[in-house]
């Protein structure tokens, strides 16, 4: 029985179908009261799910009648209005979206402050709706609704609503803050108030003048989102533009309304509108600041003067105060030169327009001249600043040639020891750089009294490549290029250029020589160096090392050696004593058929 309860009938194909309860018009929030503006909650439902209710309905008006009543229609996200004697629709506008709305002589239905919720089997319609004086008097609330079956619920009474004349209370154009002051850009909030609440007020007005006048003021109109400004001659509007979005201002000779940064904010009664304003030089003086707005049924404030503001004279005239000559620089020294300016409006843009900076200078933006001049000179250039104005100047600056130190011959790697065969790394350094070095000198011998029977190098740095002065101390044999294959050797030593190198970093040049003495040399040789720069200073000689050569000739172990037998392998290592090593073995005749000496070293 509970089952047959819960289904209706069996249908021809023999399964039961489910009935389809009707809808219900339950209630609307607030259910009494009055006023002229108002938002009312009017909830429906379904037991078969709010998806089911196409559209729903609800009057304000004495009787149930079309005529002469608030009688609205929402379906979907729409709401339409009925006509005034009952025969069509106004509308449709869109529930909570847009900035339209939708009225007859009754009422007027502020369709972006609405909204439509579903939830289960309910639908509530939040419609904010601003009531006529015309239509003053006690009213009842009626709703209904139809599912998509056609099942209705019929007009329901929900509730009563009193519209009076006398609840219409005048706006108020209340204050503006800041309401005195001085400068040339400022936000100021001014505060709007209505009895009936925000929503009864469709506009308001904000005006920066010597007096009541829509000619040569900043003066502003905000309605819903968007403000206006009028023009010079105060005969029409310039704009809109959006209030508080997008990326626009509007601006006439008098001001600029930088409305991306203003907003508009209702609270209650309360309209507070923010408005960043930037004035113009030309509209300098005190300035009256005068409010107004008017209400739904046109009740206004009248012109209100709230504050008095100060707009500045325009900047002094843009003038550059740094003086030419500009500070002198130095080649290869980093250079840095601030150019000021006053006057005018920062921030200031700087920029060479004729002339030349010298090399390896720059000028940025924020008129800083930097860099690390790589010329030495006098330079003239005219440079502009741009800043609430442009203005040029004409500027000289004078680069230096750098100082001229005295280079160094640092030292040799390595210093002391001995041997035939050795690679020495030679240092040279120029405070003015490596290329200030042309060429640079190695000398072993015992003493710089003469040149003669020495090991004397001579190294080019622009070819890469050393000489080697010959015996007599004559003439320079070479050149070799370092690095590449080849040799240059005297009496007294060889230069092995394969195997040689070398480098310049920074200040710093660096010569390293593979040596090969004569093995017939003997005793302590020094090891000196020096260099010049291009200016003709020079580090002069400079004992930097001592070098012992051989001690005197090898002795072989002396004959005869071991016995050996025909057709057997035999080995014998050589030896020797004295002399500097490494040894180089050298067979100059007679050496049994079938046997060699090697060339090693040892």
């Amino acid at each position: 029985m509970a089952l047959l309860a819960a289904l209706s009938f069996f249908g021809a194909s023999g399964y039961l179908q489910a009935v389809n309860s009707p809808p219900s018009a339950v209630s609307v929030t607030p259910s009494s009261g009055s006023g002229i503006p108002e938002t009312f909650a009017f909830l429906y439902s379904d037991p078969d799910g709010a998806s089911d209710l196409p559209w729903v309905e609800m009057m304000f008006n004495t009787v149930v009648s079309s005529a002469n009543g608030c009688y609205a229609h929402v379906a979907t996200t729409v709401v339409y209005l009925r006509t005034d004697d009952g025969t069509a629709w106004l509308g449709p506008v869109g529930v909570g979206y847009g900035s339209s709305t939708v009225e007859n002589s009754q009422c007027r239905i502020n369709a972006p402050s609405s909204s439509i919720f579903n939830s289960g089997n309910n639908r509530t319609i939040n419609v904010s709706i601003t009531f006529k004086t015309a239509f003053a008097g006690a009213k009842n609330i009626y709703m209904q609704t139809n599912d998509v079956a056609g099942l209705s619920t019929g007009w329901q009474s929900r509730g009563t609503w009193t519209v009076s004349d006398a609840g219409n209370q005048s706006p108020s154009a209340v204050s503006v803050t800041p309401s005195s002051g001085s400068g040339s850009a400022q936000t100021f909030a001014f505060r709007y108030s209505d009895p009936n609440g925000a929503t009864d007020l469709p506009w308001v007005q904000m005006m920066f003048n010597t007096a009541v006048s829509a000619a040569n003021g900043c003066y502003a109109y905000v309605a819903s989102t968007v403000v206006y400004l009028r023009t010079n001659n105060g005969a029409g509007w310039l704009g809109p533009v959006g209030v508080g979005y997008g990326s626009s201002s509007v601006e006439n000779a008098q001001c600029r309304i930088n409305a991306p940064s203003s907003s508009i904010v209702n609270a209650g009664n309360d309209r507070t509108v923010n408005l960043s304003i930037t004035f113009k030089a030309p509209f300098a003086g005190a300035k009256n600041i005068y409010l107004l707005t008017n209400d739904l049924a046109g009740r206004s404030s009248g012109w209100q003067q709230r504050g008095i503001w100060t707009v500045p004279a325009g900047p002094p005239p843009l003038t550059i105060t740094t003086t030419s000559p500009l500070p002198s620089g130095t080649q290869s020294v980093f250079y840095s030169q601030t150019l000021e300016a006053t006057g005018g409006t920062s921030p200031y843009t700087w920029s060479v327009i004729s002339g030349s900076l010298p090399p390896g200078l720059t000028l940025s933006s924020g008129g800083v001249l930097s860099g690390t001049p790589t010329a030495a000179g006098d330079y003239s250039f005219t440079v502009q600043v741009s800043g609430g104005g442009t203005v040029a100047k004409a500027f000289s600056l004078t680069i230096a040639a750098p100082a001229n130190f005295a280079p160094e011959a640092v030292s040799v790697t390595p210093d002391s020891g001995s041997g035939t065969n050795q690679t020495f790394t030679f240092l040279y350094s120029d405070p003015n750089g490596f290329a200030d070095l042309p060429w640079a000198q190695m000398l072993f011998h015992e003493s710089l009294d003469s040149p003669v029977n020495s090991c004397y190098v001579h190294y080019d740095r622009a070819l890469n490549a050393v000489w080697l002065l010959n015996d007599e101390g004559t003439t320079w044999l070479g050149p070799v290029v370092l690095g590449l294959v080849g040799s240059v050797e005297n009496s007294q030593c060889k230069v092995t250029a394969g195997d040689s190198s070398s480098s310049k970093v920074g200040t710093n040049l660096t010569v390293t020589l593979a040596l090969t003495f004569n093995a017939a040399l003997t005793g302590a040789w020094n090891i000196y160096m020096q260099t010049q720069d291009v200016g003709g200073l020079a580090s002069g000689w400079q004992q930097r090392g001592t070098w012992i050569l051989g001690t005197g000739s090898a002795s072989a172990i002396a004959p005869p050696l071991p016995s050996g037998t025909p057709g057997v392998a035999d080995s014998q290592t050589l030896a020797a004593t004295g002399g500097p090593t490494p040894y180089t073995r050298l067979v100059l005749s007679g050496l049994p058929p079938g046997l060699t000496l090697s060339s090693a070293v040892w």
